[in-house]
């Protein structure tokens, strides 16, 4: 499943509710139209508006690198990955002087965004060979707070996270098959939410159930179905 499919929920929910609203304060339905293409087109954001407004198009970017901005990217370090974002002038300045590199600063190819964009080959290289001479660690210790930074996690290593653990987006539930299993919890915290979700039902596991309980057939009923194929498990 991609980023789109749970956009596209996402916008779908944000709709009925929007919808229901509307319908509590009026009387009145309404239908909601959402689809994935148009949930994929509307997360284009400013990409979109350049495009359509200017002679622009993006481009593909070495270590994910940001389109304009510039530090924006990935740099590996002395055992990894680390992305720092400096939309900021004052993220720069912070990553100068927490880097120890204060020439930079004074450098005149380097002392604003329209500058860095142009000589972004050779500032890159400069703080490319600064920051393979710290860990990851080391140096998210030194810029965490003062420059917009993160490790690049692999996926054990984000759900291994400090904030993932602190946050509690990891839950245990019991599985009648395989015992005690480890799942992501649900992002939305509010008061009434599950913190301890059942698993999910086997195959038919509430066929039973849902046919007598909610549509009401008898049990002579739910045997002539499956004894004619209507339903299966």
């Amino acid at each position: 499943m991609s980023v789109i499919d749970f956009a596209g929920g996402y916008a779908g929910m944000v709709g009925l509710m929007v919808g229901l609203f509307d319908a509590q304060r009026t009387g009145i339905g309404r239908d909601v139209d959402v689809s994935l293409l148009d949930t994929a087109v509307s997360m284009l954001s400013y990409f979109a508006i350049w495009t359509l407004n200017r002679e622009w198009q993006p481009e593909r970017i070495a270590d994910s690198g940001h389109q304009t901005l510039v530090p924006a990217q990935n740099f590996p370090t002395r055992d990894g990955w680390i992305v720092i974002f400096c939309n900021k002038e004052k993220f720069w300045q912070a990553l100068l002087e927490r880097m120890e590199l204060p020439a930079l600063g004074h450098d005149p190819r380097f002392t604003g965004f329209a500058e860095r964009f142009a000589h972004k080959a050779e500032l890159v290289a400069l703080l490319k060979a600064r920051f393979e001479e710290k860990t990851t660690a080391e140096w998210l210790g030194l810029l965490r707070g003062h420059v917009p930074c993160a490790p690049v996690n692999s996926v054990a290593q984000a759900l291994d996270d400090e904030q993932v653990r602190a946050r509690e987006m990891i839950l245990e539930v019991e599985h009648p098959h395989f015992g005690r299993i480890r799942e992501v919890a649900s992002p939305i915290r509010t008061d009434g939410e599950i913190r301890q979700p059942a698993p999910a039902p086997a195959l038919g596991e509430h066929t039973e159930a849902i046919l007598s309980g909610i549509l009401g057939y008898g049990s002579q009923t739910i045997a002539r179905l499956r004894a004619e194929g209507v339903i299966g498990k």
